[in-house]
Formats: C-alpha cells, structure tokens, sequence
C-alpha cells in the first residue's frame, strides 16, 4: 500500500527537486560559468582523502588528477 503511495508521489516529487535545482544553481551558473564542475578541497577533505599509513607517491598521484589551480593552494 505506502508503495503506491510512493509512486504516486514520486510523479510531483522529481519534477519539483528539479525545478529547485535548477532556480537554486541557475543563477551561480549563469553568473560564473567557469566554477561549473571545479573542485576545491579544504585542508580538512584533503586529510579525509588521505588514507591510513598510505605512501607519498600514492598521494602524489592523486593529487595530480585535480586542476592545477586547486593543488598550488
């Protein structure tokens, strides 16, 4: 029974979390195009990414597949 429930819902849910991503980020895009699809990383994220006793030349590598931009910093 709650699944049917769930999928009659689910015909305005997606189309509302759509329409509220789409007016949320719209504007940021519209606005600065280049910050679509950049990634930055706090000094936090940056130990969280970081495993346990993991080698140097491990992390080099994947510190190289971010944009320049994000590791100089």
């Amino acid at each position: 029974m709650l699944g049917f429930i769930n999928l009659a819902l689910l015909v305005f849910t997606v189309p509302l979390s759509f329409i509220h991503a789409l007016f949320r980020y719209g504007l940021e895009f519209r606005e600065m195009p280049q910050t679509v699809g950049s990634r930055q990383f706090t000094n936090l994220a940056k130990a969280q990414l970081r495993e346990f006793n993991e080698y140097p030349h491990n992390l080099e590598r994947r510190y190289v597949a971010v944009p320049r931009r994000i590791r100089d910093w």
